[in-house]
């Protein structure tokens, strides 16, 4: 693996991290799907 493929997966794992926290306090897909700024948070990422 070259320098470009693991920032490309650090940038990955950060955002992977970025959705963890978004939806750590979501219990349900119900609640996921109501939550649209939620919701755009993780498509974004």
């Amino acid at each position: 693996m070259n320098d470009r493929d693991i920032k490309a997966l650090k940038r990955i794992i950060g955002h992977i991290e970025n959705i963890l926290n978004y939806v750590e306090s979501t219990n349900s897909l119900e609640d996921f799907t109501h939550n649209q700024l939620v919701v755009d948070a993780v498509v974004f990422n």
